[in-house]
């Protein structure tokens, strides 16, 4: 999407709040509604920070982001309702945060395992666990509707000819059974 600051990820909520990261000249979250627009929005995050990558839980009472806040980049949450802040990890990359529908876990990619790959927690970031187990760049998880799958993609760069392939596959929410979705062209496996 495009807007005046740049906007790179949004999400919008059913009672029409969209938030958006902007470049300003760091990336900031900003919150505005679809009917008065942004002149009358106002921001999630402001500072020095890299806040990017937001999306509402689905109750709308927090947006979780991924953010380089307090050293490398982790996972945080801010209350749309108070503008509290809380950490939800707290080491490695961790990035591509989702919400479950029913709101009760987190879905990110982080490269904890040496490799990036899907894990979840509870909202708080407590029981934290491995989804995949790829070997690849297993990123941008995201629920189903039904909360029983996660769908993620998985890309990787073959040789000899540098060609760059993504795939999508589905992981069970217990991690015990992935499928393959989609094959990319000219993937001879």
């Amino acid at each position: 999407t495009w807007s005046p600051s740049s906007a790179l990820v949004l999400d919008v909520l059913g009672d029409g709040r969209l938030v958006f990261d902007t470049r300003s000249p760091r990336q900031n979250l900003r919150e505005v509604t679809l009917s008065s627009g942004a002149a009358d929005g106002r921001w999630l995050s402001r500072g020095e920070s890299t806040d990017r990558q937001p999306v509402y839980s689905p109750d709308g009472e927090w947006v979780a982001f991924s953010s380089n806040r307090g050293g490398g980049m982790n996972l945080w949450l801010v209350s749309t309702a108070t503008g509290k802040l809380r950490r939800v990890t707290e080491s490695h990359v961790n990035w591509d945060p989702a919400f479950t529908r029913d709101g009760r876990r987190l879905l990110w990619s982080s490269n904890r395992g040496g490799t990036f790959e899907a894990w979840t927690a509870a909202a708080d970031g407590s029981g934290v666990r491995q989804l995949t187990h790829d070997g690849g760049s297993a990123e941008n998880p995201t629920a189903t509707p039904d909360g029983r799958w996660v769908v993620y993609e998985v890309s990787r760069v073959e040789f000899p000819d540098w060609q760059r392939r993504t795939d999508l596959f589905l992981v069970s929410a217990d991690g015990r059974t992935t499928r393959r979705l989609t094959r990319t062209p000219g993937d001879d496996e």
